[in-house]
């Protein structure tokens, strides 16, 4: 469907950072109940209590429902929203299978091992116990969910929402202020996209204020200064050490396309996987903005502020590797809109207004 620069549909995003804090609390607490359970089931055994057996008989189920409702709501997405790679969603399929089913044999087990005393079964009960949590953490490494394009043909995707649905990311907004929070997604095509949406939001006056972060190897930016030399451009080279690995960041202010370009084609890895590249259009010089863009670069999107939004003329961040997001009280709906448009038209693209199709996210 294609849309005209007027006004749109608004998409609800004020509830998603609750439905992936709800998985996530429901994910420790089964992992507290695993282990409570198990001491409380020694602690039973080894006194002669079966009440006290019992009851971590009971957590230890508990633990089990929680990992299989903290799966299930992760695997409930919008029906048109598939895997890329086909193996990491079964594998997924197969460990939360494996993670849930062990817990309630393990229930049993140690359920059937006190209440008949029989110490060679609730040892089994522990060992299924361990294989279960080996599933759980295994789940942690699976890659996130990516969109197949046979599921999203080729389309420029635009969802937006007011500003204050961003207080579910703890953004301060009030409702008297206007202000948009804009998505723009294109599976397909996303360098390309996203190097166009930042020039096309960049007044005469302004300038992009940016960070990139990657981990720390030789000449891993070398390219990236160059380009940023030949324009003659302002950049700041920052090491931080973040866990064991040690980072390397450019903040850097620029106007260049190639530059841009080269961020989205080079470093797609890095924010599609590891964290949120922002980009600030504003004015002045880069030393007034390297606070904010630390502030960004560490937060992602719960790193947007009041103050930032209203001094600046938008603030733009990578969301994973498949668009931006925009945070913005100075660009109207009916720019966003033309510019989608445009950005569309160039590429012989439909223009997909998300609030009238699916929610994004889940």
């Amino acid at each position: 469907m294609s849309l005209v620069p007027t006004s749109a549909k608004r998409v609800d995003r004020s509830k998603e950072i609750r439905k992936e804090r709800f998985r996530s609390i429901a994910a420790l607490a089964a992992l507290v109940c695993i282990v409570a359970g198990v001491q409380l089931l020694f602690t039973g055994h080894y006194s002669g209590s079966i009440l006290l057996s019992m009851i971590g008989i009971a957590v230890l189920l508990s633990g089990g429902v929680l990992l299989f409702t903290s799966s299930f709501f992760l695997a409930r997405r919008k029906k048109s929203l598939e895997n890329t790679h086909r193996w990491s969603s079964r594998l997924g399929s197969i460990l939360v299978a494996g993670t849930f089913g062990c817990a309630l044999v393990t229930a049993g087990l140690l359920f059937y091992g006190f209440v008949y005393s029989d110490l060679t079964i609730v040892e089994w009960g522990v060992l299924v116990m361990w294989l279960g949590a080996a599933f759980f953490f295994t789940t942690l490494f699976i890659p996130r969910p990516k969109v197949i394009r046979e599921v999203y043909p080729d389309a420029v995707r635009l969802s937006l929402s007011n500003l204050t649905d961003a207080r579910s990311l703890g953004l301060e907004w009030p409702d008297s202020q206007p202000g948009l929070w804009v998505g723009i997604y294109d599976w397909n095509h996303v360098s390309s996209l996203d190097t166009r949406f930042l020039f096309a939001n960049m007044q005469e006056d302004h300038r992009i204020f940016m960070a990139v972060s990657a981990l720390k190897r030789d000449e891993e930016h070398e390219e990236l200064k160059k380009l940023l030399r030949a324009d003659g451009d302002q950049y700041l080279d920052e090491l931080g050490r973040y866990g064991r690995e040690e980072w390397h960041t450019i903040f850097a202010s620029t106007r260049s396309e190639s530059v841009l370009r080269h961020i989205f084609q080079r470093y797609q890895f890095y924010y599609g996987t590891y964290l949120s590249y922002p980009f600030i259009i504003a004015k002045g010089d880069l030393n007034l903005w390297i606070d904010w863009l630390r502030r960004l670069l560490k937060n992602g999107l719960k790193g947007a502020t009041r103050d930032i939004i209203e001094n600046t003329h938008c603030v733009i961040m990578t969301d994973w590797d498949h668009g931006l997001e925009m945070f913005t009280n100075k660009v109207s709906e009916a720019d966003i809109l033309k510019v989608a448009e445009e950005i569309a038209r160039e590429r012989s693209l439909p223009l997909i207004n998300l609030a009238d199709t699916i929610e994004l996210r889940c």
